[in-house]
């Protein structure tokens, strides 16, 4: 049968349609679907491969598998433990550098003295230690015995109607010598001005130099601290700078008490006796 034979069969059997003939048509199938599966599987190389990803990796392994998705059940990486060097080791051992303050050795004396005093009253009163070591320390250096030009007196330099409004919230007898009530009193009216202020130390320091409410009218008026009332606050915070660094007292070796004279052991051997005769010879 010539093809043209074969034309009229297929035109008869299938109602007039043209179609090749069966075998053609199953080998025309089977090129087509291997040529699908040739895309995709070019497709998916473009997926997981980006063009070029080989020629810029050289064949390492490293960067193929940063390309591939991370499993969920796959071991974290691990990073490697870096060996400190040598010079860093001998910079770690170096001892710090001792911190200087400008104290003698007179005055830590007087301000370790009265440390159990401020530690008491910081937690009566809710200031920090170091602010009240320094408001002293520019107040008096820390002596109790300070009078000031226009009759302060005492530690932290307490006017005596200031000392006595302070006594009676305190509940106590007025005494600005005594270091316990000064340092607390003080503490007090710190207190009381940092509340006045909500918490502005600088306008509190300024309050307890010129009084409350002298600053309370700078205040209200917009106008800036003079500068004898800021000098005061600056002197304190840098005071406070030094107080915060101010090391633990050291510890005192017990003086060691001499051991009493050991008493004379009697002798137990012949006791020898002089003949009087013998010895008027």
């Amino acid at each position: 049968m010539n093809e043209r034979s074969t034309f009229v069969v297929m035109r008869r059997d299938y109602g007039g349609t043209w179609c090749p003939p069966p075998r053609r048509w199953w080998m025309g199938l089977g090129a087509l679907a291997m040529a699908m599966a040739c895309v995709a599987g070019s497709r998916t190389g473009e997926l997981t491969n980006p063009p070029g990803a080989a020629a810029q990796a050289g064949g390492d392994a490293a960067q193929v598998l940063d390309a591939a998705p991370e499993r969920e059940d796959a071991a974290p990486a691990v990073s490697p433990l870096i060996e400190p060097s040598a010079e860093l080791l001998a910079a770690s051992d170096k001892p710090k550098p001792k911190v200087t303050l400008p104290f003698d050795n007179e005055q830590l004396e007087r301000i370790y003295a009265v440390q159990d005093i401020v530690a008491a009253a910081s937690a009566a009163h809710g200031v920090e230690p170091a602010l009240i070591n320094a408001l002293i320390w520019v107040e008096s250096k820390f002596d109790r015995r300070a009078r000031g030009p226009a009759g302060a007196q005492g530690l932290m330099q307490l006017m005596p109607k200031t000392a006595g409004a302070m006594a009676k919230r305190l509940g106590r007898k007025r005494d600005s010598y005594d270091p316990d009530f000064n340092i607390h009193a003080g503490t007090l009216l710190l207190s009381r001005l940092l509340d006045r202020f909500e918490g502005d130390v600088t306008l509190a320091l300024a309050g307890y130099n010129r009084g409350g409410g002298t600053v309370s009218k700078w205040v209200a008026a917009g106008e800036p601290l003079p500068a004898g009332a800021q000098g005061f606050a600056d002197r304190v915070f840098e005071a406070r700078a030094w107080f915060e660094r101010l090391p633990s007292r050291p510890k005192r070796r017990p003086a060691s008490t001499p051991k009493p004279a050991a008493k004379p052991t009697p002798s137990t051997g012949p006791i020898s006796r002089v003949n009087p005769t013998s010895a008027a010879l």
